[in-house]
């Protein structure tokens, strides 16, 4: 397949604080898709689940928020973006965190996936509101470190609100990766679900390589920390 469309999504934080641009094509996004439906027996999404995407959108956009649509569509779930985040100068398309929850509420959602600590305030939220999120089966949660208790801790509220199976995945990716590895049982570590589907290096752009280069240089030490160490919590990024 030639790589023909390119799409372009923003590292999450450089060692300069400008966002490094990472180039999306058209294989890249089949990829997701086809990785994700061959990683099912791990994160269980069904075809009948209705999945709220609560990645907040920023004004660069990354990874996870422009992913995650490939992902649920290689499951063929329905998929709701939730438009988090604070609201831009114009337009005003973001919801609040008390909008998002009533969204989930009329969609009858049955997985979420966003960063962990917007996650545990919605539930935190639907708790002292009284909210029916009996239907929400699943969390998927990823874009900060979690510890084990934090975990259990999303998983004792979802089931105070009604759910029957109460299970949270805990994920840690990045947008250079173009993919997120999976711990398969609470802090057994990470791990790669499909390994030989990462790009080969001499099949990237020579444009993509050298953004590659610069976003991996950045900020080695706090990437191999965070994976060997997920409970630690990482620095912001500035």
């Amino acid at each position: 397949m030639a790589a023909s469309a390119v799409d372009q999504t923003y590292t999450t934080g450089t060692s300069t604080g400008i966002p490094a641009p990472i180039y999306t094509t058209t294989f890249d996004y089949h990829s997701y898709g086809q990785a994700a439906y061959r990683r099912r027996s791990l994160i269980p999404i069904r075809q009948s689940d209705m999945v709220v995407s609560l990645f907040p959108v920023t004004p660069h956009p990354g990874g996870a928020f422009s992913r995650s649509g490939a992902e649920v569509a290689g499951y063929g779930a329905a998929f709701v973006v939730a438009n988090t985040g604070r609201p831009p100068e114009f337009f005003g398309r973001h919801r609040s965190l008390e909008a998002t929850a009533e969204l989930i509420v009329a969609h009858r959602a049955t997985v979420l996936y966003g960063i962990s600590g917007f996650v545990r305030r919605l539930l935190i939220h639907a708790e002292r509101a009284k909210l029916d999120f009996s239907s929400v089966r699943m969390l998927m949660v990823s874009g900060e470190a979690s510890s084990r208790q934090v975990m259990e801790d999303m998983r004792q509220r979802l089931l105070r609100l009604g759910s029957a199976d109460a299970l949270v995945i805990n994920r840690y990716g990045s947008t250079e990766q173009g993919s997120s590895m999976v711990e398969c049982t609470p802090g057994s570590g990470f791990h790669n679900l499909a390994p030989d589907q990462q790009p080969r290096l001499e099949t990237l752009p020579l444009c993509m390589l050298h953004q590659l280069s610069a976003s991996v240089r950045a900020q080695p030490s706090e990437r191999s920390r965070h994976i060997q160490n997920p409970d630690e919590p990482r620095k912001p990024m500035t």
